[in-house]
C-alpha cells in the first residue's frame, strides 16, 4: 500500500544505468523494463545467441514484433493464413492496415510463422522507433507456443527470426551482422525464403520448426520496399501433401511384417522402443539408424518398459 493505494506489478529502474546509457537507449531501456510489467518477456538468450536481436525491443531497443503486440497487449487482430495466396502487408505505422499475417502449416499444431513489413527510421532521430533494425523489408519469424511465455532466455527460443544461411545473399559469420540482414525485398536480392521440398533444412533456407523439420511453407516474389506496402506470394502445403506417417517396418522375429503381434511402444529421448511378445518370448527393440535393432541390455530395463 502507498498513500492508501494498492500497488501491484511495478518497476524499479537503476538511475546509474540510465545515466550511463546514450540516447535513444535511455528511452529503450525504460520501455523494455516497463513492458515486463505488462507481461512481455526477454527475447535475448543467455547463451549469447541472438534469436531476435534489434527486431524487437525485448531483444534490443527497437520496435515491438506484431505478434507480441497481439499476444501480450491485444493491440492487433492478426489473420491466420492456411492456404497458398498473394498477401499485401502494410508498414507498422498503418493503424488499420495489414500489419502482419500468421502462416500455419498442417505439419505442426504448436508452431507457426509470422510475416510483417518493417521500415527503418532515421538512426539520428532519438524519438523514432525501428532506427536500429537492418533495413526496409519483410521479416519472417517462428512462434513456438510450447515455450512458456515465449521467453528466449532458456533452451529453445519461443521466438526466432529467420536470417541468411551460409552461401546465401546477406550471410555473415557474425550473428550480430547476419540477423540485421533478415529482411526480404526485391532490391536486397533476397526475394524468397522457404522450400516446399520437405527434405530441405534450415541450412538450405527452409522455414523449419524448432525440431528442425521443414514446414513446407515457401515465401516468394517479394516486392520492392520503397512504398508503404509490400506484396508477397506464399505457398502452404495441404494435409494431403504432407505424409505425417512413416512406415518404419517393424517385423516379428520371423521377419514377417503381416503376422499379428502384441507390442507396446514408447518414445524416450527422441528414440522409439518396442516391447514385443512373440513365440512365448518377450523381446525389446530400439529404432536406430532407420532400422529396428534388438536391444538386449538387461532384464531390469525390459521390466521398466513393461511397467
Amino acid at each position: 500500500m502507498w498513500s492508501n493505494k494498492q500497488i501491484r506489478t511495478c518497476n524499479f529502474l537503476n538511475i546509474t544505468r540510465l545515466i550511463e546509457e546514450v540516447l535513444p537507449e535511455k528511452a529503450g531501456l525504460v520501455a523494455h523494463e516497463f513492458l515486463h510489467t505488462l507481461g512481455y518477456q526477454d527475447l535475448y538468450a543467455n547463451n549469447q545467441s541472438q534469436p531476435v536481436s534489434s527486431w524487437d525491443i525485448m531483444g534490443q531497443s527497437s520496435m515491438y514484433l506484431a505478434y507480441l503486440r497481439s499476444y501480450f497487449s491485444n493491440w492487433l487482430d492478426i489473420q491466420t493464413i492456411t492456404s497458398s495466396q498473394t498477401l499485401v502487408l502494410d508498414s507498422q505505422d498503418k493503424k488499420d492496415g495489414n500489419q502482419a499475417y500468421i502462416l500455419k502449416s498442417p505439419a505442426n499444431d504448436n508452431e507457426f510463422f509470422f510475416v510483417e513489413f518493417r521500415k527503418k527510421s532515421d538512426w539520428n532521430n532519438n524519438d523514432t522507433l525501428d532506427s536500429k533494425i537492418g533495413c526496409l523489408g519483410i521479416i519472417v519469424y517462428r512462434i513456438d507456443t510450447t515455450v512458456e511465455n515465449l521467453i528466449n532466455q532458456y533452451g529453445s527460443p519461443g521466438i526466432y527470426i529467420f536470417r541468411p544461411q551460409p552461401g546465401q545473399n546477406g550471410y555473415n559469420s557474425s550473428e550480430t551482422v547476419c540477423i540485421q540482414q533478415a529482411f526480404l525485398s526485391e532490391e536486397s536480392g533476397r526475394k524468397e525464403i522457404g522450400f516446399t521440398d520437405l527434405n530441405k533444412t534450415l541450412e538450405d533456407g527452409a522455414l523449419t520448426f524448432t525440431d528442425g523439420t521443414n514446414s513446407g511453407i515457401k515465401i516468394f516474389n517479394v516486392s520492392n520496399s520503397s512504398s508503404d506496402q509490400m506484396t508477397l506470394d506464399i505457398s502452404i502445403p495441404t494435409s494431403s501433401q504432407i505424409d505425417l506417417w512413416q512406415d518404419i517396418q517393424f517385423k516379428n522375429a520371423n521377419n514377417d511384417i503381416y503376422d499379428s503381434k502384441n507390442i507396446a511402444i514408447i518414445s524416450n529421448d527422441n528414440t522409439l522402443y518396442i516391447v514385443s511378445y512373440e513365440n512365448n518370448t518377450i523381446s525389446l527393440y530400439q529404432y536406430k539408424n532407420n532400422e529396428w535393432l534388438s536391444w538386449v541390455d538387461n532384464l531390469r530395463r525390459v521390466a521398466i518398459f513393461l511397467i
